[in-house]
């Protein structure tokens, strides 16, 4: 952390967009938290947003695999745990179909 409290600094040159990711270190079980994403729209006029198909399959998959990957012997458990999952499935299966650059 910087003297003045942040994190670090990032720089945008075109409108877009990104997420934050943080992941626990717990040697017992694998815990992550994601936001959805903050747009950055530069320019006068409102301009399009810009949203990366690459972008979008990439955690498109990342979620898919960390589904396939949990382990609860607790049916009721595993399916509360696989609901998130779905929702972030869905999400991100709509934002790859809006999708409007490479």
């Amino acid at each position: 952390m910087g003297q003045d409290g942040t994190l670090g600094r990032v720089r945008f040159e075109r409108s877009g967009w990104f997420l934050v990711r943080t992941i626990a270190d717990n040697a017992d079980t694998f815990r992550f938290a994601s936001t959805g994403p903050y747009y950055v729209e530069i320019g006068g006029a409102k301009p399009k947003r810009r949203i990366s198909k690459s972008s979008a399959r990439f955690f498109l998959d990342w979620v898919r695999e960390r589904a396939g990957r949990v382990e609860l012997e607790d049916p009721a458990r595993r399916q509360e745990v696989l609901r998130h999952h779905a929702s972030a499935e869905r999400y991100w299966e709509d934002l790859l179909a809006k999708a409007n650059v490479e």
